[in-house]
């Protein structure tokens, strides 16, 4: 037997045995409710008008609810997986203001592969680190259906020049580790254009990120810039964190509450 058909005799048994996929609409239903959670404790901070990026986008819920909070807005989407992709341009297609492009944002203009967890829509990374780890604390385990994708990666320094975008109010990043590389994507602009919007960046604790030293060097030097720091020793396992410029206080980890803390404790 070649390796090709063996492989795919091996992953329709796989699946066989594995736990039943989810029913995407139901559980962006119920993620749905996360979101509002978010955005209430985000809300303040997101200008009313002004070109807001989303990026990872998935099926656009964090847009199609921001958008009832801030129709004035324009929105910039940013969707890898071509499922999320087309449902992403399906949603929006009759709405103005909103565009969906069908890449991730990273530190380097390449083409890689993203390993899509078939348990957990949103659980879609770039890292391998991320998604074939196997300590004790992982999200994953060896039971984890892991798909692979091709997409196409940019930086958005480079992507903002070719567009002629030099503005942004806020921006929204969540690719489930890989928030780093976005950062660093994102960081020419800034430092170029002098923009400091508000971020809204999933990071992880220490114990949990395969990547911390990246991760923390990149959000430190963000400082160079004027945002405020983050205290690395609180951050849960995984949680959303506001990077504000000092002028609007010090960066906030966000609760699961539904309240924010400051850095202070505040």
């Amino acid at each position: 037997m070649s390796v090709t058909p063996l492989r795919s005799w091996i992953r329709k048994l796989r699946d066989k045995f594995a736990p039943n996929r989810p029913d995407l609409d139901q559980w962006a239903e119920k993620h749905r409710f996360v979101v509002d959670e978010t955005l209430e404790q985000v809300l303040k901070w997101i200008p009313s008008e002004g070109l807001i990026l989303d990026v990872g986008a998935n099926v656009g819920l964090f847009t199609e609810q921001l958008r009832k909070q801030r129709p004035d807005c324009q929105f910039l989407l940013f969707e890898p997986v071509k499922r999320y992709f087309s449902i992403c341009q399906k949603r929006f297609e009759a709405v103005e203001g909103v565009e969906v492009l069908n890449l991730a944002l990273s530190s380097k203009n390449e083409q890689r592969s993203i390993f899509k967890a078939a348990h957990n829509p949103g659980g879609n990374s770039v890292l391998t680190e991320i998604m074939f780890d196997r300590r004790e604390n992982s999200e994953v385990n060896e039971r984890t259906i892991v798909e692979e994708e091709s997409i196409e990666c940019r930086r958005f320094d480079d992507l903002a020049k070719e567009r002629g975008i030099d503005k942004v109010a806020f921006i929204k990043i969540d690719t489930e580790g890989f928030d780093f590389a976005v950062l660093q994507g994102l960081f020419g602009f800034l430092e170029s254009t002098g923009q400091r919007p508000v971020i809204l960046t999933e990071l992880m604790s220490e114990d949990y990120h395969p990547l911390w030293r990246e991760q923390r060097e990149i959000v430190e030097r963000y400082g160079s810039l004027g945002y405020g720091s983050v205290d690395f020793d609180r951050l849960p396992k995984i949680g959303d964190v506001l990077l504000l410029p000092n002028s609007q206080g010090p960066s906030v980890i966000l609760d699961a509450e539904g309240k924010g803390s400051s850095k202070d404790g505040a």
